[in-house]
This record gives C-alpha cells, sequence and structure tokens, in this order.
C-alpha cells in the first residue's frame, strides 16, 4: 500500500484528472471502467488521506498526465512522486 497524504484540494485535482481520462473514452466509447479505477475515484472522495495499492497506482500514474503543469498540480504530482518513493524504500 501507499499512502498518500492528500489534502481535499489536492483530491480534488486528481478527480479533475480522472474526469479527462475518464470522459476521454480512454477505453473505448468511455462506457468501460475497471473495478480499482472506481474504487480509487471513491477514495479520492473521503476525507482524509488514501491508501493505494498497486494496481490503483497504475491508474493514478495513468490519470497523472493529465496534468496541465500549473503549480498547483505540480505540488500533487510531487506529493504523489515522494509518497511513492517512500513506499519502495
Amino acid at each position: 500500500m501507499i499512502h498518500l497524504p492528500l489534502s481535499e484540494r489536492e483530491k480534488t485535482i486528481v478527480r479533475l484528472w480522472a474526469d479527462r481520462t475518464i470522459s476521454g473514452g480512454h477505453y473505448g466509447d468511455g462506457d468501460a471502467v475497471a473495478g480499482e479505477e472506481i474504487s480509487l475515484t471513491i477514495k479520492m472522495t473521503r476525507p482524509g488521506p488514501v491508501d493505494v495499492g498497486a494496481s490503483e497506482m497504475r491508474f493514478l500514474m495513468h490519470w497523472m498526465r493529465k496534468s496541465t503543469d500549473t503549480p498547483e498540480e505540480s505540488e500533487v504530482l510531487d506529493k504523489i512522486r515522494d509518497a511513492t518513493r517512500a513506499a519502495a524504500s
């Protein structure tokens, strides 16, 4: 598990990335969504830090590609990368 200490605003940013990816139809017509993707989306709506497994992390990494590189988004990207590095060590 990877522990992501994200604020509510940071989770909103992650959900924006998810929306850009899912509504973009990355699984064909956009109607098919994997269970891990649904689980991760739900976790991003709950208060407090988020714990993600390896399969959910793959979806999060995919969503991160939708960042528009604003300073606020860059902070979220760095926080996720730092948490991933910490979990790997």
